[in-house]
C-alpha cells in the first residue's frame, strides 16, 4: 500500500509546494512535491481544478529492493523514482 499525507502547502509565484510524508510497506519518509493548479472550467456553480505535481523518492527509502541485472552487470531498474501526479477535482 502507498499513502501521501500532506503537512504543509504554500504558494511560490505561480509554484505550489507540498510537503507531506510518503509511506510504502510501512515505512514513512519525508516527500516534497511541486506543482501548477490551473482552473479548468467554470461555469457559474462548479469549477473544475487542475494539479500537476512532480517529485522524487528512493525507492531504496521504502526497501523496495527488487532489480533487473543486466548481461552486463548493470542494474536496469533505477534506485530514483520520478513521480508525475494529475489530480482533477470539481469545486461544489
Amino acid at each position: 500500500m502507498m499513502k501521501f499525507k500532506s503537512v504543509s502547502t504554500k504558494k511560490e509565484a505561480d509554484v505550489y509546494i507540498i510537503n507531506g510524508e510518503m509511506t510504502i510497506k510501512d515505512i514513512t519518509r519525508p516527500l516534497k512535491l511541486t506543482g501548477i493548479h490551473n482552473i479548468l472550467e467554470q461555469n457559474g456553480i462548479n469549477k473544475k481544478h487542475k494539479f500537476e505535481l512532480d517529485g522524487t523518492l528512493n525507492r531504496m527509502d521504502y526497501n523496495l529492493k527488487f532489480n533487473v541485472m543486466s548481461g552486463k552487470g548493470n542494474s536496469l531498474i533505477s534506485e530514483e523514482i520520478k513521480l508525475k501526479i494529475h489530480v482533477q477535482m470539481i469545486e461544489q
